[in-house]
């Protein structure tokens, strides 16, 4: 099964409310994890890219500061709070 057969199932199945909202509470912990082995795998320095969906090109920058739920990356002279899991490390790490 792959993912455009689980949006079709979701999307025409007969669904309860219970059973939807387990769905969902299974997505945010899905991401959730996601975020939390992201925030383990970058440290200050290293070098990142991410897509921003504001400017809609992909932006490359240096990790400054891995705060609790964001990470501030420097692209340029500009500051950008990236949620960990949108993070892709460039170089030799990647």
């Amino acid at each position: 099964m792959n993912i455009t057969d689980i949006n079709t199932n979701i999307m025409t199945g007969v669904w309860t409310n219970e059973e939807l909202r387990s769905m969902a509470d299974a997505v945010t912990y899905a991401r959730s994890q996601l975020n939390r082995r992201k925030m383990r795998e970058v440290g200050q320095g290293d070098t990142v890219k991410f897509y921003s969906t504001r400017r809609g090109t992909w932006q490359t920058g240096t990790v400054i500061k891995i705060a609790i739920k964001n990470v501030t990356v420097q692209v340029g002279t500009s500051l950008w709070k990236v949620p960990a899991n949108m993070l892709e490390l460039v170089g030799e790490y990647a």
